[in-house]
């Protein structure tokens, strides 16, 4: 087997147990529709490897729907590769979610985290918003104390 099919079975099996596949995300995608878009980029990388020494890099995007199609998860995976070392890395994962955006850095392919754990980065962020209201004066409202 070569190596850049070794590199998109390894990215294969790795986005499929994180919960990056169609069937997983409950994506519009037709099946296999990622893993097809990684085998596309790939390939225009090892051409671009040809004239230019590298490390290249590409985004593959993918949305995911949650909580019986109420919830559309966006994903973009950031990849790069390196053809001096034969490497395919994700290095960062962005999540959109309800007008919000988080971002986690990489530094190696099994840090990514499971695709059903995004809706998590938001909660966390959420409660965090709702603490602040609590604690933050009503607008337009002023007290005046000293009367």
């Amino acid at each position: 087997m070569s190596l850049v099919y070794q590199l998109l079975n390894e990215q294969e099996h790795l986005l499929t147990s994180k919960g990056y596949d169609e069937k997983s995300l409950n994506s519009p995608d037709k099946a296999g529709y990622l893993l097809k878009e990684l085998q596309r980029q790939l390939g225009i990388c090892l051409r671009d490897s040809l004239v230019d020494d590298g490390p290249f890099e590409f985004q593959l995007r993918t949305v995911g729907f949650y909580n019986n199609d109420r919830d559309c998860v966006s994903f973009n995976l950031h990849y790069s590769f390196d053809p001096e070392k034969v490497d395919l890395s994700i290095t960062r994962l962005d999540v959109g979610f309800n007008h919000q955006a988080a971002t986690v850095k990489l530094c190696e392919n099994s840090m990514l985290p499971h695709a059903s754990k995004a809706m998590e980065l938001f909660e966390v962020k959420d409660l965090t918003n709702k603490t602040r209201r609590q604690l933050s004066p009503l607008k337009g409202k002023s007290k005046n104390r000293n009367r």
